[in-house]
């Protein structure tokens, strides 16, 4: 093992988080990735947001 790896803690959603963005990137096929994660989690933040404003 690297001397480097440390035990990093995350939230137990992250993992899901990825694998939703990994699905997306390999079915869309965008050519800057970069720019669709972006779009992605605005667009995710934003849902989440108006759920919230609601009461969901």
């Amino acid at each position: 093992m690297s001397q480097f790896v440390q035990n990093v803690k995350y939230p137990p959603e992250f993992p899901g988080l990825l694998m939703d963005l990994c699905r997306e990137v390999l079915r869309e096929q965008p050519n800057n990735i970069y720019e669709f994660a972006v779009k992605h989690f605005t667009q995710l933040r934003d849902a989440m947001a108006a759920e919230k404003a609601r009461g969901d």
